[in-house]
Order: structure tokens, then sequence, then C-alpha cells
């Protein structure tokens, strides 16, 4: 199933303008059509406004020419029953592909980086990831399987530019519909830290949407650079002031002068979030909000995290007034899922 937008038959010309211009409309998949609606396939959802209507929906769209002319090159190259071990999706970061392989596919690697080349005329090099996240910096490893290794590209995001350094930060495009909208939860004039920022996709979001201030924070050097070059492209469109800053969160919280001066405190490092829940007692407000972010069972994502969270928080003295939203950001494995849960807290 692909994540699409359905859209009534008479606005459907000028919705799919606006995709296209807006650069998300998912081009390996075809529209499909019934008597009263047009469905788009997505590569994120829209930002709805004025501009843009309809309803986000699960449809098994059929495959673009695109992308069937991709297992077309590969068909006379590989072995027939090597054909259905192809990937379904891959995850775009601006003008590069990164993919996962079947271990079957190895001796076929660069053949098959050369058909996606060759269907998608935009890309310039295909990666493979070659192992998981890890470390303090939370990078992986990538290896180049066609084209050339640009190291640095511009990602969009609703018209967001984000800086990614493939081999030294980790990002995922999977978080962006995500990103933009805790970018439209916050109120003009808070006070916001992002712990684990990355490249800073939260704070870009949510300066470009209203007149903020947020501490972006993380240990990896190369990661702030990115944000540091992301503020500079985006300084046209910021309305709040970004400070990045490159610390181990723990060590910067620990300096802070004043105790409790955040509204809004944001936790993505799903795979450790849990372990750096004593910083919310010394940075949020009372009654302010955090966004949680970690990995949990699929069959008890919408119950087992806000109970877990609510027992650790009780041992530093807070608890959970008001839950605001928890939702499904992405599958992360066959059992795991990537969960967001957004509570205020006394």
């Amino acid at each position: 199933m692909t994540l699409g937008l359905k859209t009534p038959k008479k606005q459907a010309e000028a919705t799919r303008r606006l995709l296209t211009r807006a650069e998300l409309l998912d081009k390996r998949y075809k529209v499909v059509r019934d008597q009263s609606f047009v469905y788009f396939p997505l590569l994120e959802p829209p930002a709805f406004d004025e501009e843009f209507s309809g309803e986000i929906v699960d449809l098994d769209f059929p495959t673009a020419e695109a992308s069937l002319s991709l297992k077309d090159y590969l068909s006379s190259k590989l072995p027939p029953n090597l054909i259905k071990h192809l990937p379904s999706s891959w995850d775009q970061i601006g003008n590069v592909i990164v993919v996962e392989l079947n271990p079957l596919l190895e001796p076929y690697k660069s053949i098959i980086a050369e058909g996606i080349l060759k269907s998608h005329s935009h890309i310039i090099a295909v990666f493979e990831k070659v192992s998981a996240v890890s470390g303090t910096t939370r990078i992986r490893k990538l290896k180049l399987l066609g084209g050339r290794d640009p190291n640095k590209v511009i990602h969009k995001e609703y018209g967001v530019q984000l800086v990614v350094q493939l081999h030294d930060t980790y990002f995922s495009p999977r978080l962006g519909f995500e990103h933009y909208q805790v970018g439209k939860m916050v109120n003009s004039g808070e006070k916001i830290v992002d712990l684990f920022t990355g490249v800073g996709a939260f704070p870009l979001h949510i300066a470009t949407n209203v007149d903020s201030e947020i501490h972006a924070v993380d240990i990896n050097p190369h990661a702030i650079a990115c944000l540091e070059e992301a503020i500079n492209l985006n300084k046209n469109r910021l309305k709040g002031k970004i400070h990045p800053i490159c610390s181990d969160s723990r060590q910067w919280a620990a300096e802070l002068k004043r105790p409790r001066i955040f509204d809004r405190v944001i936790m993505n490092h799903p795979s450790q979030s849990y372990d750096f829940l004593e910083l919310v007692p010394k940075l949020l407000k009372p009654n302010g909000i955090l966004h949680f972010y970690s990995f949990e069972p699929s069959g008890k994502w919408q119950w087992l995290p806000l109970l877990k969270l609510s027992k650790a928080l009780k041992l530093y003295g807070r608890r959970i007034n008001e839950v605001l939203r928890v939702r499904k950001v992405r599958v992360y494995s066959p059992r795991d899922l990537h969960i967001s849960i957004t509570v205020r807290i006394s």
C-alpha cells in the first residue's frame, strides 16, 4: 500500500500542479481514477491549507512506466528468479537514492544501480545501506553503487531546505510529515529545545512557521555544521531564531543556569529516549509539552509507550496531564514501529 491524496475530479488538475510544484508526487506509481475522485500517489502528505484539500488514503497504486522500465532493463541482466527480490521502495535524499538490497542480489549491485540511474534522470547517485545507525553521532555506513558521490546534498521538505552530509550525519526522509506537523503545533513566542536535532529538521520547520526561539543540540559536529548552513539557505523564510549547539545533551543541560525555561522539549532519539528522561524535569516548564519518540512493538504501540513514559516521569516528580497525540511515524522493522507521543506535563 502507498500513501495517496484523494481529491474530487473537478479539483484534480489544480491538485496535480500543486503536488508537482511541491515535489510531493510519487512518480513511481500511476494516478488512479474512479467515477468521482482522483487518487495521487504521494512521497509525503501535503501541507493542507487554502490551496491543498483532499483526504489522505492508503491505496495499492499500479506501478508507473518509469519503475517498469527499471524491471525491463534488469530482466535481461538478472536471473529471472531474482527479479522478485528487487527493492520495491527506497529513500530519496535530495538527488540521491539509498537502497537496501537482498543478499541474493550481491553480484548484481552495480547493474541494479545502473538501472535506477537510467530510469530516474534526476538522480546522480545510488547508495546501499551497509550498516545500522550506531554510535554517539548516530550515523550509518553507505556504499556507493553507481553515479558520483556528492557527499553533501540539499533535501527539500515542504519548501524547507535541509543540508545532509551523507556519510557523516543521519537523516531519514520518511520523517518529513512529522517534522512538518510538529512545526505547525508550535505557538508564537515559545522557547523550545530539540535535544537530538541531527541536521535540524524540527528547528527549521518550527522557525519557518512561527516567531520562536529554538535551541538545537547535537553531539555530532557535522550535523550542526549542516544546520548552520541550512539556516543561511532558509534565512529569508525564517521567522524564529535557531541556536545550533554542538554538545552532549546531558552536559549541555547540566550547564544551564536556569532550570525549567522551555515551553517544549523534543526528544527524537527513539533507541535511547527513555535513557534521557531525567533531563525533562530540568528543562521543561510546568504544563509544558514533550514530543517523545521511541521504537515500540507493533501490536502495543497505542498504549505501551504511554504507560512506560508515565511511569518513568513519575520517578522524576512529573506526570502527564494531557495526551495530545500518539502517532505511528513509520515502520522500523517487521516487529517494531517508530512512535511519536505528544503530551502535556505538569
